[in-house]
């Protein structure tokens, strides 16, 4: 049979709608090359203006971050993604989550102290995704992607599950401990889904002290990567309520709590009581 005869085999046999979904995908990467080619564009315009002017022209930022992880040791704190929910999320939900995995990388490579990432359970659309709308995702540097789950790559005594369920409170950052996200976006359709797995499973839980230092008019769950950046800010500061007010979205409407003073040491001495530093398990 003739290539063009396969090809046309192939397009006969998706649906409309899958037709439709490859038309958006490409009309999608185009315009993501479009909008690269743009910004060099501006960046040059930008740079020449400030070099008529006589100020110091702006260096590429992929050649200032090579500079800073040059620089940097390798990292010793590990925080992992969960990617093992891909059922129970649609394509748009899955796109958001890919979405929010490299807004975590692009944190990591521009903090100071950058963790060592790891994508744990990848497989299924996830990984498609990956594979077809994130060029050059193999590279990243100081990230690992697995297709085993957690508790298959890590010791149970070294896990941290992070849920807003949790009921113990997470002081501080332990380099021994591998503090596990839930990579799931699910509009609160499986709340609790993720924490009440890693119980069943015997695994250490806990959930970031955000009542503890902030006040919030909404729901204290957070996407993948506000979390990430959170953590990221907090290994920087030391202060969670510094990291909190840099990381959670206005819309959130985070507000410092009342019981807090400015160097984010908590006046209520029932709130310090509760505070775990190892987030060991209820179980």
């Amino acid at each position: 049979m003739t290539e063009a005869g396969a090809v046309s085999i192939d397009v006969v046999s998706l649906s409309k709608r899958q037709i439709k979904k490859r038309k958006k995908e490409e009309q999608w990467r185009l315009k993501k090359d479009e909008l690269r080619s743009t910004r060099k564009e501006r960046l040059r315009e930008r740079n020449a203006k400030r070099k008529a002017e006589g100020k110091a022209t702006k260096g590429s930022t992929r050649k200032r971050l090579k500079r800073m992880e040059t620089d940097q040791l390798p990292p010793t704190q590990r925080v992992a993604i969960d990617m093992r929910f891909d059922h129970l999320m649609n394509d748009k939900d899955i796109k958001n989550l890919i979405r929010q995995i490299e807004r975590c990388y692009a944190c990591n490579r521009r903090s100071k102290k950058p963790f060592h990432m790891l994508l744990t359970g990848l497989s299924g659309k996830s990984l498609e995704r990956l594979e077809e709308g994130v060029e050059g995702y193999r590279n990243w540097k100081n990230v690992t992607f697995e297709r085993r789950g957690y508790g298959e790559v890590f010791e149970k005594e070294s896990v941290v599950y992070l849920a807003a369920e949790s009921d113990n409170v997470l002081a501080e950052l332990d380099s021994s401990k591998v503090y596990v996200i839930g990579g799931f976006v699910d509009h609160n359709h499986h709340k609790g889904l993720s924490f009440s797995q890693a119980v069943a499973a015997g695994f250490s839980h806990a959930r970031l002290p955000i009542s503890e230092h902030v006040k919030l008019n909404s729901r204290k769950v957070l996407t993948v990567n506000h979390v990430y950046e959170a953590l990221a800010a907090f290994a920087e500061t030391g202060d969670w309520r510094e990291s909190f007010l840099l990381t959670i979205p206005h819309r959130k409407g985070v507000e410092t709590h009342p019981s807090v003073h400015t160097d984010g040491h908590s006046t209520n001495t029932d709130i310090d009581s509760r505070v775990s530093d190892k987030a060991e398990s209820n179980a």
